[in-house]
């Protein structure tokens, strides 16, 4: 699997299945190569970035953030398994036992193994350091603080 940019030009040469996550005004470009005969583009608007690329714990999915989207993608069968737009910028994909974590500036998603949803929830500050531990997500602001929300029941522990 193989994440490089490439032009405006080659990006719109794609068939429009394959361009999984597509920006109006994009400004950067990207092709996504799996170890299939399939190549996924992407396009985003933010210069001073570059697309999250994360693999899931049992490396049988890669999950692409970028600006304001997310998607994930079946690595067996390359199949395009989610794509989800969000209201505030993507910061970071972060994985724990059966769960996805999608975390924005502004709040987090959790995702279940079968790709629902299982809890969304804000962050009070901008989120820095953050980890999962036993079904607890804690998030170290950058205001200094630190916020933990219990996943499994939904609810801030702070």
């Amino acid at each position: 699997m193989k994440l490089q940019e490439i032009s405006a030009e080659k990006f719109r040469l794609l068939d429009p299945s394959q361009r999984i996550i597509s920006h109006d005004h994009a400004r950067r470009f990207a092709l996504l190569e799996l170890d299939l005969p399939a190549a996924y583009g992407l396009s985003w608007r933010s210069e001073g970035i570059s697309p999250l690329l994360e693999l899931s714990q049992n490396a049988q999915r890669a999950w692409l953030g970028v600006d304001q989207q997310v998607a994930a993608i079946n690595l067996l069968t390359g199949e395009v398994l989610l794509k989800l737009p969000f209201h505030s910028h993507i910061l970071n994909i972060v994985f724990g036992q059966n769960v996805t974590i999608v975390v924005t500036d502004i709040d987090f998603s959790v995702f279940n193994a079968d790709l629902s949803l299982r809890l969304v929830a804000d962050i009070p500050d901008i989120p820095g350091v953050m980890s999962i531990d036993k079904g607890i997500f804690t998030v170290k602001l950058i205001n200094g603080s630190t916020q933990s929300w219990d996943i499994n029941e939904g609810k801030n522990l702070d």
